[in-house]
């Protein structure tokens, strides 16, 4: 019975990471959308090619791309590791 409880509430606790994981994931992605903004404005060109271009811009595109790999792992991985399969 307290298992099945634990096991639960650990279900529930990834539940509510995944929740809030990609809530900040939202966050991200938006802030690196005003990073564009600025960076289109800061270079005063609308295109990708110049953009990326942007050191700046590279580095948030680049740590959005981190953050979204973490999060797909923990959501890939979350359950595999709460059922105690690691391999």
């Amino acid at each position: 019975m307290v298992e099945e409880e634990t096991r639960a509430y650990a279900a529930r606790t990834r539940e509510r990471a995944m929740r809030q994981l990609n809530a900040g994931l939202d966050a991200v992605n938006e802030w690196v959308n005003l990073i564009r903004q600025c960076t289109e404005m800061r270079t005063d060109s609308f295109k990708d090619e110049d953009l990326v271009a942007d050191r700046s811009y590279q580095e948030a595109l680049g740590r959005f791309a981190q953050m979204s790999a973490a999060v797909a792992w923990f959501n890939e991985r979350g359950p595999v590791i709460e059922a105690g399969e690691v391999l």
